[in-house]
């Protein structure tokens, strides 16, 4: 499974881009206030924003990925990011 973690503003072009390229592929967005992480489990991929990520890393880190994806990664801003 791969987690992508983009801003909000980049979200629909991700998935726009996984649906154009990779039409195969399973994309879950965790993403809003009806977000459900054991959606995910019928999926390959994984999109969500830097802001859910944040609230809700505890899940996530319970997570294997074999692929973490940072678009911007500038977002994070200190070493212990």
């Amino acid at each position: 499974p791969t987690l992508i973690v983009c801003p909000t503003s980049v979200m629909y072009h991700w998935i726009e881009k996984i649906a154009t390229f990779l039409p195969q592929l399973q994309v879950y967005v965790h993403f809003g206030p009806s977000r459900n992480l054991k959606k995910f489990a019928e999926a390959d991929v994984l999109l969500t924003t830097y802001g859910t990520l944040r609230s809700d890393i505890k899940k996530f880190a319970k997570l294997p990925f074999t692929l973490a994806i940072f678009d911007e990664v500038q977002v994070a801003k200190n070493h212990t990011s």
